[in-house]
């Protein structure tokens, strides 16, 4: 009798063993299958090696890009400081004292206005305009947690809607860049 006990017991460990298996290599594959792989998503993720400042870049997403037109936005950690980087084709869009604000799918809007003038560099053929600002964590947050809708062009009376796609690549990138920001140990003095 006691060597059935113990069949029994063996059987009962090795079923164990294998359902626990097959629920991690399941969680595994949906983690793999669904997860948010941030390493595309993000241009640059580094530490300075001096101040031991985290340095983060998320690639360029785009909000707007037709034929004649292309427009985009990019969050920067650097020096414990956030900040929003536009960049258009079009000169008149991040000029200084211009103002971006930018509509949720929640009602929400951010204001962002270009305190200096912007910088221009040629990219394949084409003249690009770049200028930046800082915005804080409470911002940030709105982009990574809310779907963009549109953005006004205010000094050019202008308003871009927002295509579902680019918004939601907007709302995954910004979601991988919130991600890897603390807020005790990056930011601030």
């Amino acid at each position: 009798t006691e060597s059935k006990r113990r069949h029994v017991r063996n059987n009962y460990k090795k079923k164990t063993m294998r359902k626990n298996y097959f629920i991690f290599f399941c969680l595994l594959f949906f983690f793999q299958l669904f997860g948010q792989d941030c390493n595309n998503k993000l241009a640059e993720n580094k530490t300075d090696r001096i101040s031991g400042n985290k340095i983060l870049k998320s690639a360029f997403m785009s909000f707007k890009v037709n034929f004649s037109s292309n427009s985009t936005i990019s969050f920067e950690l650097k020096d414990r400081e956030l900040k929003l980087i536009s960049t258009s084709t079009l000169e008149n869009i991040n000029n200084q004292n211009n103002t971006l604000i930018f509509h949720f799918d929640n009602s929400e809007t951010l204001k962002i206005k270009f305190d200096e003038n912007y910088k221009s560099e040629t990219i394949n053929k084409q003249k690009v305009y770049f200028n930046e600002t800082k915005i804080n964590y409470d911002n940030l947050k709105v982009f990574s947690k809310q779907k963009l809708m549109k953005v006004e062009l205010v000094e050019n009376n202008e308003e871009i809607i927002v295509k579902e796609k680019f918004s939601n690549n907007i709302i995954e990138y910004t979601k991988c860049f919130f991600d890897n920001v603390d807020k005790e140990k990056d930011l601030g003095k």
